[in-house]
């Protein structure tokens, strides 16, 4: 079941560094610069294993491609939100930038809707995304418009398909990474048994 994917497209923007090694992998980390269609950039953070193939000889300004998913961890307190990558290739430089993510996840916490001091409504709730053996991911998600009418109500353990992008912000000197959703879909408890799979392109 593949419940959770993310597609994004940019240009390298950070030094690419050891993170960790795991199950006998290392893993890599970097920042990638992502535009939005009104020229604003969202600075994503990349984990990625050292054997995926076109990951030697990456380095800043490369324009590249990842596909992953989103992961959260807390690291000295703060949760942070990352994409964990299992497959990049290089990127047409001519191309728009692309940032498509997708999953299927259990209401966790919802925050309501607020006004914007200019006007706009505005809702926001946690996500929890089961990985795997009781693993779940949280992710933070915003919803503007009517997609902030559909969310400021849903209830604690509603599930949803999620279809946004991943964006970036900075508070309180801090970049936080939430996702902007783009379209929601309520599951059934009747079709709860059914998990349908998700794709950050549809």
């Amino acid at each position: 079941m593949k419940n959770y994917s993310i597609v994004v497209s940019g240009v390298i923007a950070s030094e690419v560094t050891f993170s960790h090694s795991h199950a006998d992998r290392d893993f890599y980390r970097f920042d990638l610069e992502v535009k939005r269609r009104n020229e604003a950039k969202d600075i994503l953070p990349v984990v990625v294993p050292a054997d995926v193939p076109g990951f030697d000889g990456l380095s800043v300004g490369d324009r590249i491609c990842v596909k992953g998913y989103i992961n959260s961890n807390r690291r000295d307190g703060q949760r942070m939100t990352y994409i964990n990558c299992y497959e990049l290739e290089a990127a047409n430089s001519e191309d728009r930038d692309t940032n498509s993510v997708a999953f299927l996840g259990y209401v966790c916490g919802n925050r309501g809707a607020r006004e914007t001091a200019d006007g706009h409504k505005v809702s926001a709730m946690m996500v929890a995304i089961p990985r795997y053996h009781g693993v779940s991911d949280y992710v933070s998600c915003v919803g503007w418009g009517d997609i902030s009418e559909e969310m400021k109500e849903l209830p604690m353990g509603t599930k949803v398909v999620i279809h946004g992008r991943m964006q970036s912000h900075t508070y309180n000197g801090r970049t936080l990474h939430d996702v902007s959703v783009r379209r929601l879909t309520v599951i059934p408890p009747k079709e709860d048994a059914e998990n349908p799979d998700v794709d950050p392109a549809a």
